[in-house]
């Protein structure tokens, strides 16, 4: 009976390790779907983490200030190139110097309007006078003469002027005095 009881001993272990080991099997699926669920946990974290280095890296280089540099050179590669700039600079030299002479004043009508009002001034025109005047402007030419003849032509027609404005307020009073005869006279018959 020692014999049966120990072979129901060793059963019973024996059924014991079975069980256990079916136990221990279960419980191995159950740490296979945690190691799964913990090696994807893992390869998101190291996903996200790069994903945070890529970022503050971005984030450098976005607050890093733009330096921008800019280089002009001019280089005269070929001689077509070199005739150009040749040529554009005596053409913008000619016409800078045509600009100049043409805006500079034209002292022959200057000098032929003064001529006209002096002439004018005077009230006649006679051969005599007109030669002396291309004397005095063309062949000995006279600057203080010349300065003294335009001062003498602005006074004579500053005092034209003047003569004229006094002129037109006598002829405005003349009309204005007439005007309040008429009116006397008419208040005059009406009384």
């Amino acid at each position: 009976m020692a014999t049966e009881d120990k072979c129901d001993i060793i059963i019973a272990m024996l059924e014991e390790l079975k069980s256990g080991n079916k136990n221990q099997k279960s419980q191995q699926m159950d740490f296979s779907k945690i190691e799964s669920l913990s090696e994807r946990l893992e390869g998101s974290i190291n996903a996200t983490s790069d994903a945070t280095a890529k970022m503050e890296r971005i984030t450098d280089e976005v607050r890093k200030p733009v330096i921008r540099e800019r280089r002009i050179t001019i280089d005269i590669v070929s001689k077509e190139i070199a005739f150009l700039l040749i040529g554009m600079g005596l053409a913008i030299s000619v016409l800078g110097s045509a600009l100049y002479f043409s805006a500079r004043p034209n002292y022959d009508r200057i000098d032929n309007d003064l001529k006209y009002r002096y002439i004018k001034m005077k009230g006649e025109a006679t051969p005599e006078r007109i030669s002396e005047l291309e004397n005095l402007f063309e062949i000995n030419r006279d600057n203080t003469k010349i300065r003294q003849m335009s001062k003498d032509v602005e006074d004579y027609e500053r005092a034209v002027k003047q003569r004229a404005t006094i002129e037109e307020q006598a002829r405005r009073k003349a009309l204005e005095t007439e005007k309040l005869n008429n009116k006397m006279q008419r208040i005059k018959k009406r009384l």
